[in-house]
């Protein structure tokens, strides 16, 4: 396995999932406290790239770029749909 595969399809694709099974079990359990964290995190590490981006001078900004498009793209767009499908799945449970 190269190491642009797993650059551009590995990573993206492991964070999406991640993202996504995550902010759906958060979702279905209706956890707002979960959800909230998980966005967090994912704002802090956006702030963070685009931060370091602003900072970077040549070519070094590129990792900033990368991190942005393949890390926090695909994991905010996972946790939005997995979100949006766990709360929307949540059963109503009728207590006899």
């Amino acid at each position: 396995m190269s190491e642009e595969f797993l650059f551009l399809v590995v990573f993206p694709t492991a964070a999406f999932a991640a993202a996504t099974a995550l902010s759906f079990w958060f979702g279905r359990l209706k956890t707002q406290l979960g959800l909230w964290s998980m966005a967090v995190v994912w704002l802090g590490f956006t702030v963070a790239m685009i931060f370091g981006l602003e900072q970077a001078t040549g070519w070094d900004g590129l990792l900033y770029v990368f991190g942005l498009l393949f890390l926090a793209l695909p994991a905010g767009l996972g946790a939005l749909i997995g979100g949006i499908i766990g709360w929307k799945q949540k059963e109503n449970l009728t207590h006899a």
